[in-house]
């Protein structure tokens, strides 16, 4: 199976994720879930506003410096929380844009994470190391890795704790968006 998403219609904006682990680049499904994106680009690049968890507002990229806080092999990553702990988030919630066409069919898919409860992502976000159909129309696919997928196998197998957090912290230092 190729790494390279190649969707219908695509448009040409990607985001690498810059870790201590190695870099992450995927390409930003913009046409079909536009808000999800959008969303991801301003926390990213910190044109977005932001609450932290002691309840300041803040316009700073807000991926920098956070931790990839579960890990869990033949699965997937997931990282995006302030706390670390897959428990924080931006101060707000966007809703969710299920599109028919993506789906958890692969490795590399880049998703937005809810708690089970329809609308209520943020910030947090995973990507699968591996198919995980049972995830399909329940998370909001927006991306798809086109470099990286072994940093995403490598992130998956570190040593990690009885809640799947890495013993030793995998920084983001940054993200970059871009169109190529």
């Amino acid at each position: 199976m190729s790494e390279t998403f190649d969707v219908p219609g695509e448009g040409d904006l990607f985001a690498t994720l810059y870790t201590t682990m190695g870099d992450i680049t995927f390409r930003l499904f913009q046409q079909q879930a536009p808000n999800t994106v959008s969303n991801f680009i301003g926390l990213a690049t910190g044109v977005k506003e932001w609450t932290d968890p002691d309840g300041n507002a803040q316009q700073r990229p807000f991926y920098d410096g956070t931790i990839i806080h579960r890990v869990v092999p033949e699965f997937r990553i997931h990282l995006g929380c302030p706390l670390g702990n897959g428990r924080g988030g931006p101060g707000f919630t966007i809703d969710e844009e299920i599109h028919p066409e993506l789906r958890h069919d692969r490795g590399g898919v880049v998703s937005m994470w809810n708690d089970g409860e329809e609308n209520n992502g943020g910030s947090q976000f995973f990507i699968t190391e591996v198919a995980c159909r049972w995830l399909d129309q329940k998370h909001t696919v927006f991306g798809g890795v086109t470099k990286g997928l072994e940093v995403i196998k490598k992130c998956a197998r570190v040593h990690r704790d009885h809640n799947d957090k890495p013993w030793d912290a995998i920084t983001v230092e940054r993200v970059e968006v871009f169109r190529a």
